[in-house]
């Protein structure tokens, strides 16, 4: 890094001192197997990864929806309010999904505590939306930089670039980062060994969702009108730059964001510590270095 950013305490997710990374393993294990007071249980839950990132339930069907902030999680979560039919009251809420889910679902269902015993339960089936750990960080640089003012106190340098991301991002606790930039494989997945019945990439989503539902008799075939384009950023098919992407300011790129992300790794150098940071992703959702398709 070319200088020290002075990061809020939005940048990291719940109680992220370093120390405490030990502690997330034996308070699920608490959580999972006794009822404990509310009051206990809320104060236990602020300092697990998952507090900012809870999935979601379909009770209807017995399924748990797993997905990350940049992986295509709002379409997903439409998808999955449509199955479990709450859509509706989702969208009478706000026609932003996560709104609702954030604001209302998650204390209306009491996810924080209940869910831990969902994890171990049979009878709920999981599946989680993923994307390819490349064009997720880009995403994540992109939004880095578009609410720069959320995490970060001063102005980001002028020339703040995706290399200096990937090296601002390799110096934390990757457990408790934001969501928003944290690796997508989440704790819980570490702490029950095939835990995830259905991994559906973005990449094919469309195919696998509607595999998925035939498979489960979910009865909800996948719609385009449920395709989430917030914050979607318009990308450029014919620009093209003259220095490497990954070392191009991130508000020069967001004028002009390029289509190819993979030209984004034709560093060697950048593409190896991107991969190393989410070398866990690219293990357990089927994703390799060389293409932006899963295998």
């Amino acid at each position: 890094m070319k200088v020290e950013l002075a990061l809020k305490d939005s940048f990291w997710t719940a109680r992220h001192q370093k120390g405490k990374q030990w502690l997330q393993k034996p308070i699920i294990r608490l959580l999972s197997r006794f009822s404990l007071p509310e009051g206990i249980a809320i104060e236990l839950s602020w300092w697990l990864p998952y507090r900012d990132k809870l999935p979601v339930v379909n009770e209807r069907h017995k399924v748990i929806l797993f997905h990350s902030p940049k992986a295509g999680g709002g379409t997903a979560i439409k998808w999955f309010l449509q199955a479990s039919g709450k859509l509706e009251e989702a969208l009478r809420y706000s026609n932003w999904v996560h709104a609702y889910i954030n604001e209302r679902y998650y204390q209306e269902e009491a996810l924080f505590m209940r869910f831990p015993k969902k994890l171990s339960d049979p009878v709920y089936r999981k599946m989680k939306v993923v994307r390819h750990p490349f064009s997720r960080f880009i995403s994540s640089f992109y939004h880095f930089i578009k609410h720069q003012e959320t995490y970060v106190s001063l102005p980001l340098p002028r020339d703040f670039c995706a290399n200096d991301f990937i090296d601002l991002l390799a110096t934390q606790p990757s457990a408790f980062l934001n969501p928003h930039f944290a690796p997508q494989l989440s704790v819980w997945e570490t702490l029950y060994p095939n835990l995830i019945d259905e991994v559906i990439h973005l990449e094919n989503i469309e195919e696998e969702l509607n595999a998925l539902n035939e498979k489960w008799q979910l009865a909800t075939p996948f719609d385009q009108n449920l395709v989430e384009q917030r914050h979607a950023i318009k990308q450029n098919e014919g620009i093209t730059y003259n220095t490497p992407l990954h070392l191009l300011p991130g508000a020069q790129l967001l004028q002009n964001p390029p289509a190819d992300l993979l030209a984004f790794f034709k560093d060697t150098s950048f593409k190896n510590k991107v991969y190393t940071l989410f070398r866990a992703d690219f293990e357990a959702y089927g994703y390799v270095k060389d293409h932006l398709k899963p295998v």
